[in-house]
């Protein structure tokens, strides 16, 4: 339930995804129960954990850093539902992540104080999801493979970062007039 004592994931690689069941509720502590995860980035990359609950059980996943800084929440499903967490670009280090009950979000993973307000205990599924670094799909040959889409959903979270690439000016600008 504290940083010193997480389950190590080891390193993330996009080519190996991990996969651990867990339980809250499995402690003393009942619903407030804590799993954290310990996983380690060798380069700047974006990482995705979905937990796909049991039966009963309403879970919520928090991102932190070395420090038990919480970088990211995922707090929106419901009971039965899973819950993905995708981070944004993290830099090369080592973090955690928590699984707790939904409403136990405002826990300390250094010291473990604060866990309450858990609403159910259950079995869990945790999973990590495609991993990539920076730009890593910018262009036709390299974009994220979806596969053939059918009747079945699917959901893609993205987000825009901006980059270090000086643009031309723009027409009209202080440097063309009368355009």
């Amino acid at each position: 339930d504290v940083l010193a004592t997480a389950i190590n994931l080891g390193t993330l690689t996009a080519a190996v995804p991990v996969q651990w069941n867990g339980v809250i509720g499995d402690s003393n502590a009942g619903a407030n129960d804590v799993d954290l995860y310990k996983f380690v980035l060798t380069a700047a990359q974006t990482v995705s954990f979905t937990t796909t609950p049991g039966i009963g059980a309403d879970l919520a996943l928090r991102l932190f850093d070395n420090a038990g800084t919480q970088l990211a929440i995922q707090n929106a499903g419901g009971v039965g539902a899973a819950e993905t967490l995708i981070s944004g670009i993290l830099g090369a280090g080592t973090y955690y992540l928590g699984v707790s009950s939904s409403g136990n979000v405002t826990y300390n993973p250094a010291t473990g104080a604060g866990a309450s307000g858990g609403t159910t205990t259950g079995a869990y599924t945790l999973t990590s999801g495609n991993i990539l670094t920076p730009d890593s799909n910018s262009s036709f040959a390299t974009a994220n493979q979806v596969g053939v889409r059918g009747t079945t959903q699917l959901t893609i979270n993205s987000q825009i970062e901006s980059q270090g690439i000086p643009l031309p000016p723009y027409p009209g600008g202080t440097d063309e007039p009368s355009h």
